[in-house]
């Protein structure tokens, strides 16, 4: 015959095992919870640090459309001054040739009347 305490008590059996499941379910969950906390974290992280480098991407590309601007400028200057010393080279060889051919042409008029004065 089995007496009341002989056999397997539920009860006082079955607690030590609901404690290990329960601890084990509570671990799980804690773990979910840190790891998606942490992925909230990275994701944050990410934004951030995305923002910033789009943020120092577009200031280096202002950058350096300023600068190109400032050079094709500067090449501009450049062209137009170089443009204006030809402008003014040529201007000023025109005037001595023409100084020149009104200085000749008048003393050879003033010899041809003087030869045909002569005849």
């Amino acid at each position: 015959q089995i007496e009341h305490g002989d056999l397997f008590d539920f009860d006082q059996e079955v607690v030590p095992l609901l404690e290990v499941l329960v601890g084990k379910t509570l671990e799980t969950a804690m773990a979910e919870v840190m790891q998606s906390e942490e992925l909230a974290v990275l994701a944050e992280a990410q934004e951030k640090f995305t923002q910033q480098r789009d943020a120092e991407l577009a200031e280096t590309q202002r950058l350096e459309a300023e600068a190109l601007r400032k050079l094709q400028e500067k090449q501009r200057r450049l062209e137009e001054k170089t443009r204006k010393r030809e402008q003014t080279r040529q201007l000023s060889a025109k005037v001595a040739a023409r100084s020149f051919a009104k200085s000749y042409l008048t003393d050879l008029h003033n010899s041809v009347f003087a030869s045909l004065a002569d005849q």
